[in-house]
């Protein structure tokens, strides 16, 4: 059997499951692969099929609808409202720009927004999803709004953005269509002084851990199961390859689960005062703390303190610190391989005897238990 030629024209610097699962397909389906940046695909490139993300540039259309009259069979993996024609294997923002939404409106968000740096038509879905969900909302688009600007421009950029952070109602919920545009709104909130999540809260439309987990304040997302992607747009590719009838030339991926992070992991409140109590508690977690430290630091009696817990909460200052310790605990359960005294050290337990205690209490299992429930659950959401 022949090798068949494969060119994936792709964004060359994506860190997320999608690429390695497509090269696991080739060395199986003995598929030799030419990969090239979509924003300058090879001219003259002759083979068997192509796996592209076709987004809504002129140059990656241009160079698609070239390889389709040589009847080059290609699958688009990217959302785009070009060519809806076109074979494409898909994720679906706009379910995950209303998870989004829920969880947003579960914390209690009233004014929100949706910010991109890149506007386009595919976009506009998940914009209007997120703003239906959330019953309102303001639109950044900043190639729109940029006017005669150019759109790279990155101090530019940083300017109108700052501008429309200034003016914006808080506290804000922000959801972006993906973790590039997410960090680029974390860091200018966090250079103006605005506290993630307190005054604003970011979430990204797609989770991909290498932006969002390394980031000052980590990022939410929602994640998609991009092997499975990457395996249900090789399959499709090759019933094209082989001439057989394809059920449906458009395959749509459901989001996986929302990975919440620190950056949405708080409760709204239009009080300064209490968002800043808020902040105060995530950022000394870790370490023993009570209402007394808490009410030293913003400089209010305590009683005024425990007052404003109960009536914006509902309440007390204990209990909201233990709420956010079980929070963080129950993240580093999931996410990490940390042992249990690593972690009840990170959420402010002063043992791991404590930590098990208390996740009893709220939750009626032990961490291993709910590890080993999270990581079952997400395991089974991925399989193909």
């Amino acid at each position: 059997m022949r090798f068949r030629d494969i060119l994936l024209l792709v964004n060359v610097t994506a860190t997320d499951e999608f690429y390695p699962s497509i090269i696991q397909h080739a060395r199986e389906h003995r598929w030799r692969l030419t990969i090239e940046d979509r924003m300058a695909p090879p001219p003259g490139w002759d083979g068997d099929g192509a796996l592209v993300q076709a987004g809504e540039q002129t140059v990656t259309m241009r160079y698609v609808r070239a390889l389709r009259r040589r009847g080059i069979p290609v699958v688009n993996t990217m959302n785009a409202k070009a060519n809806p024609a076109l074979p494409s294997c898909i994720v679906d923002i706009a379910t995950a720009a209303r998870i989004v939404a829920d969880h947003f409106r579960e914390r209690g968000f009233v004014y929100s927004a949706f910010f991109t740096m890149e506007w386009m038509g595919a976009r506009a879905a998940a914009a209007d999803a997120f703003s239906g969900k959330m019953g309102g909302g303001a639109l950044w688009a900043w190639p729109t709004e940029a006017a005669e600007r150019a759109v790279n421009d990155r101090a530019a950029l940083t300017k109108w953005l700052k501008g429309k952070l200034r003016d914006a109602p808080k506290p804000l919920a922000v959801m972006c269509p993906n973790s590039y545009n997410a960090v680029t709104l974390l860091n200018v909130c966090l250079d103006m002084g605005l506290s993630v999540p307190e005054d604003v809260a970011i979430a990204s439309g797609h989770y991909d851990p290498a932006f969002c987990d390394c980031q000052a304040v980590p990022l939410t997302g929602v994640e998609f199961d991009a092997r499975r992607q990457a395996q249900e747009a090789a399959a499709l590719l090759e019933r094209l390859m082989d001439g057989k009838p394809v059920p449906s030339p458009r395959i749509v991926m459901p989001p996986t689960r929302l990975v919440v992070q620190q950056s949405t992991d708080v409760l709204a409140t239009e009080n300064p005062l209490m968002r800043q109590a808020l902040r105060v508690i995530r950022e000394r977690l870790s370490r023993p703390l009570g209402a007394a430290e808490i009410a030293a630091t913003l400089g209010i009696p305590r009683i005024r303190l425990d007052r404003l817990f109960a009536a914006e909460l509902k309440r007390s200052v204990g209990r909201e610190i233990l709420r956010q310790r079980l929070a963080r605990a129950k993240r580093l359960l999931v996410e990490t391989d940390d042992t249990l005294d690593a972690i009840a050290a990170e959420c402010g337990f002063c043992h791991a005897s404590y930590l098990v205690n208390a996740f009893k209490k709220a939750l009626g299992t032990t961490p291993r238990g709910y590890r080993l429930q999270q990581n079952t659950k997400q395991n089974a959401g991925r399989e193909p």
